[in-house]
């Protein structure tokens, strides 16, 4: 029984010790459910939009400048017309967990604006499904990353 306990009691604090509560704001306005947190790109600080709904992470063009392009898309946009895209590969840092992404290079000046605040990027699910939750707390502004 104190075997349990003991092996019970570690398996908790290891679980705790993977655990990156971060500290988010919230955007206003039409976009008040979406989260905007500090990640780290290239050892910079940079705000990213947390959108679970998004299938793929993207940063800004401004992001992007200094990365080698692994691969170009064309993509059709809301006017019907082609515009390049590139994939880049990154490393982000989410609280002190840290991993390589490939991510989409697009411009980030509309969603700046809508969102009245500079946006580097935006977190989706290719990042955010390398954790084993992520859980929102809208009352603390708060996003709890466990790995």
């Amino acid at each position: 029984m104190k075997k349990f306990i003991a092996v019970l009691l570690l398996a908790s604090l290891t679980a705790l010790a993977h655990t990156q509560e971060v500290k988010a704001q919230q955007l206003q306005g039409s976009s008040a459910n979406l989260f905007v947190i500090e990640v780290g790109l290239s050892g910079k600080a940079c705000h990213f939009i947390v959108d679970t709904g998004a299938a793929m992470t993207m940063i800004s063009k401004e992001m992007g400048r200094n990365t080698i392009v692994i691969r170009k898309y064309s993509v059709v946009d809301s006017t019907g017309h082609d515009s390049p895209i590139d994939v880049t590969h990154v490393k982000l840092t989410v609280g002190s967990a840290k991993t390589w992404v490939n991510v989409f290079v697009s411009d980030m000046d509309a969603i700046s604006r809508a969102s009245g605040m500079k946006i580097d990027g935006i977190l989706g699910q290719d990042l955010l499904s390398q954790f084993r939750s992520v859980t929102f707390n809208y009352r603390a502004k708060t996003i709890t990353f466990q790995q």
